[in-house]
């Protein structure tokens, strides 16, 4: 084979790989496997605060401290969102201080989302509602794997919205 074909087959190569890489980046393939079934993989992540249904972040951050009266110390929140190729969403909020991860649904309008955080009907708390094993779900609904919830909060750390709040009065949530 002579030079130029040799060096003509090395860059099809690289050039496969590199389309490869870009291809399976754009498709999520970062994406933490757990919690979501092999079956139900979400296909990419998105913004949070450009979305309609997410766009109050830090006012819906400072009403779920205020709910649970952790307004007088600083708070560190992280917001990631993962998006399925029909359009379903789901937002996770890791809670540093609270070590929780809550599904965030969001709203329609300011109001509703502002509410929607501090109302969240999934809150999982690490050591509460996580367990060491697949087995140890044991048909719940609730739990999840510590795997799983550490998944989150890693990819959410790599790749999501992070929110620093200082203490503040409870009055003062916007």
């Amino acid at each position: 084979m002579t030079p130029y074909l040799l060096f003509k087959r090395y860059i099809l190569v690289f050039s496969f790989i590199i389309y490869s890489l870009a291809l399976n980046t754009a498709f999520g393939s970062d994406i933490p496997s757990s919690p979501f079934s092999s079956e139900n993989q979400p296909k990419n992540r998105f913004d949070t605060s450009a979305n309609e249904y997410f766009s109050f972040p830090e006012p819906s951050i400072k009403t779920r401290i205020s709910r649970f009266n952790k307004n007088d110390q600083t708070n560190h929140f992280c917001i990631v969102g993962y998006q399925w190729t029909n359009g379903n969403m789901q937002v996770w909020v890791h809670w540093q201080e609270q070590l929780e991860i809550i599904l965030w649904q969001g709203g329609d309008d300011e109001e509703t989302q502002v509410d929607s955080m501090a109302l969240a009907r999934k809150e999982l708390v690490l050591g509460r509602d996580t367990v060491k094993s697949e087995d140890d779900i044991n048909g719940s609904t609730y739990l999840i794997t510590e795997a799983a919830w550490h998944g989150i909060v890693d990819d959410c750390e790599k790749n999501g919205e992070k929110y620093t709040i200082p203490p503040f009065s409870p009055e003062n949530t916007e």
